[in-house]
């Protein structure tokens, strides 16, 4: 359905899903067409937020379950872990705390949309919880993790992933710092990140 619609926009907007497509056109007819603009005047926001104080502080969840829809934010990836907020103290705990939060929400929903990676449809939505769940009960326990998304084709993840083992630990508390690995492909993306080319270390 959601596919549907968004290909009869873009051949609206284009012409042809292949040909005659400026690049900035489809782009925006890809990324923007469902979208539904927030109510004017202060009015009331479409569905439930979930508030949560994990990978940053005001982080949240948006419920739309009349549509059965979870828009996840920066939560429920299939290709980042989590990312503690080295600002705030227990991130494992407030992990916890917001996956539990989650997963009551995940159950009125078959679809889970979060900010990176895929969406989650049917009963990919359940299975993209547990990554989560094993990745954060491993630091409660002081194990290293064992998560898929940890690997060559993600050696940026690297550095976060020890940071995040650093405060589950107690070594970093709040302010950081957020040790970020140098790699070649982070070394050409950090222009548009917010970190500091300084902060990036040789973790060899």
């Amino acid at each position: 359905m959601i596919t549907e619609r968004r290909n009869s926009m873009i051949t609206k907007a284009c012409g042809s899903l292949t040909q005659g497509c400026p690049r900035s056109a489809y782009l925006r007819e890809l990324l923007v067409a469902l979208v539904t603009p927030l109510p004017a005047a202060g009015g009331p926001v479409l569905g439930e937020i979930i508030e949560h104080q994990a990978h940053a502080v005001g982080h949240a969840a948006v419920l739309l379950a009349n549509r059965g829809v979870l828009l996840a934010g920066d939560m429920l990836s299939d290709v980042l872990i989590p990312l503690f907020d080295f600002r705030q103290d227990d991130q494992v705990g407030a992990y916890e705390a917001a996956l539990a939060r989650l997963g009551e929400a995940a159950a009125y929903v078959d679809v889970v949309v979060s900010g990176h990676g895929a969406v989650a449809e049917g009963p990919e939505v359940a299975a993209r919880l547990a990554p989560d769940h094993a990745y954060i009960d491993a630091l409660r326990r002081g194990e290293e993790p064992v998560d898929a998304r940890l690997g060559p084709h993600a050696d940026w993840l690297s550095g976060p992933h020890r940071s995040n083992l650093e405060q589950a630990r107690g070594r970093v508390g709040p302010g950081g710092p957020w040790r970020v690995c140098r790699t070649d492909t982070l070394t050409k993306l950090v222009g548009s990140m917010a970190v500091p080319p300084g902060d990036l270390l040789d973790c060899g």
